[in-house]
C-alpha cells in the first residue's frame, strides 16, 4: 500500500497558536462592546420615540423605560423578576441610563 497525502493540515507554532486565540479574544471583546452600544443606542431612540408620542400602552399601562430584550433577561437572570420590576430598579436606571427612562416612576 502507497502512503498517500490527500490532505496536507498546515502546522503552527506555539507561539502562533497563542496569538491566534489572543486576537480572536480581543475581537470578540471588541465587537460585544459594539454591539452592546449599538443596542444602547437602538433603546435610546425607542425611549425617545416614545417620550414624543405615546407614554402608555393600552392594557399595561406607563412606560417606564426602554431597555434592550438582551440586557432586560441578563437583569432578570442576576437579580430576579421582582427587583428588575421594583420602583428602586426603576429608579437606579433613571440614574445611570436617563436616556432610556420614559416617565417618572
Amino acid at each position: 500500500m502507497a502512503n498517500l497525502n490527500l490532505i496536507s493540515v498546515p502546522t503552527y507554532s506555539d507561539g502562533e497558536l497563542d496569538a491566534a486565540v489572543e486576537r480572536e479574544l480581543r475581537m470578540g471583546f471588541q465587537l460585544e462592546k459594539a454591539q452592546a452600544e449599538e443596542r444602547n443606542r437602538t433603546a435610546a431612540q425607542e425611549a425617545a420615540e416614545f417620550r414624543k408620542h405615546n407614554r402608555t400602552v393600552k392594557g399595561l399601562g406607563k412606560i417606564a423605560a426602554c431597555i434592550d430584550p438582551r440586557d432586560f433577561f441578563r437583569a432578570v437572570n442576576k437579580y430576579g423578576h421582582e427587583e428588575v420590576h421594583s420602583p428602586e430598579f426603576i429608579r437606579s436606571i433613571r440614574k445611570y441610563n436617563p436616556e432610556l427612562t420614559i416617565n417618572r416612576v
